[in-house]
């Protein structure tokens, strides 16, 4: 019984408040979860590399997050305010746009 009510919680939209606080659980989830996987992820490499190498790694992966902010030039909210508009144009126009722009935008930075 309890699980089925948390089930129908978190999974569907009744009022605007319950999805206002199911989006923030959500997204509060996804970010503990991401930076606990980063964790796990910088610990596990500082122990398996060498103090060059893990060097080497945070280069890389602070190059990663700069160019990753760099190509995204405020597309994926552009992508996420036209979705909430436009249920219908999704498919056809909204997401290969977004995914060509992206791509497009992307391809100099491989250059770096």
């Amino acid at each position: 019984m309890m699980i089925s009510d948390i089930k129908s919680f978190l999974l569907t939209n009744q009022t605007t408040s319950q999805t206002i606080l199911k989006n923030t659980f959500w997204l509060g989830t996804g970010k503990i979860g991401g930076r606990l996987l980063r964790t796990i992820l910088v610990i596990y490499a500082a122990r398996i590399l060498g103090p060059a190498e893990r060097g080497v790694f945070s280069y890389a992966t602070n190059l990663v997050a700069i160019l990753a902010v760099l190509t995204n030039f405020g597309i994926s909210a552009i992508f996420t305010r036209e979705t909430a508009k436009n249920t219908t144009e999704i498919k056809n126009e909204i997401l290969p746009t977004s995914f060509f722009l992206k791509l497009l935008i992307s391809c100099p930075a491989l250059y770096l």
